[in-house]
């Protein structure tokens, strides 16, 4: 991430602002979390990340 910000911050900031992600995000069993929390820790860019919570909703777990 720039500017020394942590995916994992950006993550949780942009999952607060998108409803279907926060919400799809909260029906996920404690092992699908850390998956995804894992995943996201992988990602380096904001745009990236914007997609990756985008599309949460419609991941396959």
């Amino acid at each position: 991430m720039t500017h020394g910000v942590k995916p994992a911050a950006v993550f949780s900031a942009l999952l607060s602002d998108d409803p279907a992600a926060s919400a799809f995000f909260s029906d996920c069993t404690t092992e699908q979390k850390q998956a995804i929390r894992r995943q996201a820790e992988r990602i380096d860019d904001p745009e990236s990340m914007q997609a990756f919570v985008e599309h949460l909703p419609s991941a396959a777990l």
